[in-house]
């Protein structure tokens, strides 16, 4: 996959977690994405906190 198809997955992600924040399968992908796909450890620990 290309770096912008990553970008639009992450959107993707954020907007379901605006309408669904209490979802732990949401926020389980986010933190995912972020780690291991976009390799973002920066943003991608604090969320693994949650």
């Amino acid at each position: 996959m290309q770096a912008e198809d990553w970008t639009a997955a992450l959107l993707a992600i954020e907007e379901g977690l605006a309408l669904m924040p209490d979802s732990c399968e949401f926020r389980q992908i986010h933190a995912d994405l972020l780690l291991h796909k976009l390799r973002d450890i920066k943003t991608g620990l604090p969320l693994m906190r949650q």
